[in-house]
């Protein structure tokens, strides 16, 4: 039996489940995931059916108990102690999908929390159920019908831009487009699964210990996906360069794609039948060099239906200004990374921008801040206390959210807070036993790891009394039985054995007050 604990003030109820490996193609391991069964409660979901598992994590079929209908629900382990991310960082988040919530063609997110289990941490959304499958059921339903494909399908391709064109718009971008991500919601076509946003493809790639790159499926991939080292290096483009393959299957009689796998030193294969406008488009979204290709979503629908006039004006349509709307907003969101990379980006382009450089300098002074935080947590490790420790780790979080060296500190701090956790248990569980003895020193290694915490220090100090009592009680009851007088050592013997049952019932009782 599996429990899952919400870390904020609302449970989440029990979870049962059977753990069974899951294989994420792009990283080339297995994973292992806990699968929630049927009519489990959930916080306030009861799961209804597992839908199936994609590059972030598992999605249920939910019904949800204050809505009073069904949802989606995706379950996403990001890691130990992302509890410590702060609840605002989480608004900020909600912020960027509330922008797009109301948008014809983007799947609705309701909501968007944290949840410990097991040792990690979870990111769960909720979302709108889509009731007519994805697009990838649509596209093999009508595989072999070329008209609809190339009538119906091109329409359903052009609301599907409409859908990435607005999550781009709201400062996040997918890094996973593919038919099996665009769900139909009583007939319309939506865009699903925007779980790519820089907070998520932080906490996520910090689970993986790996770039965003292993979030994508290879056949949908651009190619820079495949060879960058760092989120800072991605951008919306590598939506646009999904959009093309998409196009490319639609297009194509066979529903064949472009490239099998990665297409870094493929040409750009000619779809058959495809008319010069859409061979035009197909071959401008797969151009290897983002640099060429379309800069915006809507630049590539103008083309599309002829509204472009010159490829020049694709690379205009990107204005100063825009990308300083665009930094500003990421800042305000807490996506730091992203915000440096626009600047940056901003100052190539117009190097005498001082808003971008005032930026950078400010995002830099916090980035310096952040790399003192951790450093003083990473040499405070062996001798300060865990709640002291947690604080600073909240406040570089809060400092510069996603900074790239928080995560091998992260993992440290979470390994040393789960063996105090567990020498307290297993203190406990002696104690409960009667095995006074195992039980002081599980709880003097307590002492150790957390030093100052007063469940560790009230703990070794009740069973150090104890065993001091237990040894006067036992120094009396042999001087009984030197005296001859057997029945005052038995009267002493049965007092020990109540003192001792009452003793492990106190130390097994809730402790409060205190968090590691």
């Amino acid at each position: 039996m599996s429990q899952f604990r919400e870390q904020d003030s609302e449970s989440i109820g029990v979870a049962t489940g059977t753990t069974k490996p899951r294989m994420f193609p792009s990283l080339g391991k297995i994973t292992y995931t806990s699968m929630l069964e049927p009519d489990v409660r959930f916080g306030q979901f009861i799961i209804r059916r597992h839908l199936g598992g994609g590059s972030l994590g598992d999605v249920y079929l939910a019904h949800d108990t204050v809505r009073g209908h069904d949802v989606t629900v995706q379950v996403i382990d990001i890691g130990p102690l992302s509890c410590q991310v702060p609840p605002e960082q989480l608004q900020r988040e909600r912020a960027s999908y509330d922008r797009i919530q109301d948008h014809r063609h983007v799947l609705k997110v309701y909501g968007l929390h944290i949840v410990g289990w097991g040792g990690s941490q979870f990111l769960v959304l909720s979302m709108e159920y889509a009731d007519g499958g994805t697009f990838r059921d649509w596209l093999d339903e009508h595989i072999n019908d070329r008209h609809t494909r190339r009538t119906e399908g091109l329409a359903h391709f052009k609301q599907m831009c409409e859908g990435v064109a607005a999550s781009h718009h709201a400062g996040m971008f997918h890094l996973d487009l593919k038919p099996e991500n665009l769900s139909f919601v009583r007939g319309v076509l939506k865009v699903s699964n925007i779980g790519t946003s820089a907070f998520i493809r932080y906490l996520v790639s910090n689970r993986t210990c790996s770039s965003p790159i292993g979030l994508g499926s290879p056949q949908y991939m651009s190619s820079e996906q495949f060879a960058v080292q760092h989120p800072d290096d991605l951008d919306p483009r590598v939506d646009i360069y999904s959009l093309g393959v998409l196009l490319y299957e639609i297009v194509h009689p066979q529903g064949r794609l472009p490239f099998d796998g990665s297409c870094a030193h493929l040409p750009v294969p000619h779809p058959p039948e495809a008319t010069e406008i859409e061979a035009r488009v197909i071959n401008r979204c797969l151009e290897k060099n983002p640099a060429n290709r379309y800069q915006t979503v809507q630049d590539l629908l103008d083309d599309l239906e002829g509204r472009l006039d010159s490829p020049s004006a694709a690379a205009e349509s990107l204005q100063v200004n825009q990308l300083w709307r665009q930094a500003g907003r990421c800042v305000e969101e807490g996506r730091f990374d992203d915000a440096e990379r626009l600047c940056r980006q901003l100052r190539r382009k117009c190097p005498d921008h001082e808003d971008a450089g005032t930026m950078l300098e400010e995002l830099e002074r916090r980035r310096e801040q952040a790399d003192r935080l951790y450093t003083a947590i990473e040499q405070g490790l062996d001798d300060r206390n865990l709640d002291e420790l947690g604080a600073l780790l909240g406040e570089a979080v809060e400092t510069y959210p996603g900074h790239p060296g928080g995560y091998v500190i992260q993992v440290r701090l979470g390994a040393k807070a789960r063996q105090y956790r567990q020498t307290m248990q297993e203190g406990t569980a002696a104690a409960r036993r009667s095995d006074w003895s195992a039980a002081r020193s599980w709880f003097q290694e307590a002492r150790h790891l957390n030093p100052g915490a007063r469940q560790a220090e009230n703990a070794a100090h009740f069973v150090a009394k104890v065993l001091e009592q237990l040894s006067g009680s036992r120094r009396f009851i042999d001087e009984a039985i030197a005296a001859g007088d057997s029945s005052r050592a038995m009267a002493l013997a049965r007092g020990v054995d109540d003192y001792l049952e009452e003793m492990a019932r106190m130390i097994a009782a809730p402790q409060g007050g205190e968090r590691a």
